[in-house]
């Protein structure tokens, strides 16, 4: 989901741009009292259980039942600030700008962090709490809609071999190019054969601190 900040104005986006701010008001009022005129945010909208592990399904069950109160809006990027357009500097750059904007804020905004480096072992680490997976993006990409071989979504069901392809996407390209290697599609090895996983949309879990 998406979020436009215009002057005190909110506007809560879905990625095919349906306005969805009627539906979720606590999260509209708070992303207008943060310290910026204008700015556009890029996140994830979850229900979050007493354990800290987020859920989607809780979003259905909340819309359903009228109570989107409990809801957290996580923000992961940061797109425009006051007639910059910070998504075209690097995602490094980025997350501290917005890891500034958003200092000292609570539900329901959570600001999205990351953990740099050793990517294999993080995703070992997010499978032994029983998390879906991680997301792997380039730190010096500038923002682009969709999936354009800057992240890579890894899930922890059925992971065998999974950390080569990690080092594999996070390593530069041979012959001395920069940027990143294009992902392969994920997937596992289970009894022989090769099981693809969909690329579509998932209900990526995350632990709140």
């Amino acid at each position: 989901m998406h979020a436009r900040l215009d002057r005190g104005a909110v506007r809560l986006l879905t990625r095919t741009g349906l306005d969805w701010t009627h539906k979720y008001p606590p999260i509209a009022a708070a992303v207008s009292t943060l310290g910026a005129r204008q700015a556009y945010f890029d996140g994830e909208l979850c229900g979050v259980f007493p354990d800290g592990i987020t859920s989607f399904s809780m979003i259905q069950t909340a819309s359903d039942a009228g109570k989107t109160a409990g809801l957290v809006f996580f923000i992961f990027d940061l797109l425009h600030l006051d007639g910059e357009d910070v998504g075209a500097r690097p995602l490094i750059e980025r997350k501290a700008r917005l890891a500034a904007l958003l200092s000292g804020v609570g539900p329901p905004l959570h600001f999205s962090g990351y953990h740099r480096g050793q990517g294999a072992a993080f995703y070992e680490q997010a499978c032994k709490l029983e998390l879906e997976g991680i997301v792997c993006k380039r730190a010096d990409a500038a923002y682009a809609p969709g999936n354009r071989g800057l992240w890579l979504k890894v899930k922890c069901l059925y992971h065998v071999d999974i950390a080569l392809q990690i080092e594999e996407f996070l390593a530069p390209r041979a012959r001395g190019q920069s940027g990143a290697r294009g992902p392969r599609r994920a997937g596992s090895r289970r009894r022989g054969r090769r099981r693809r996983r969909r690329r579509g949309p998932s209900a990526r879990r995350r632990r709140a601190p």
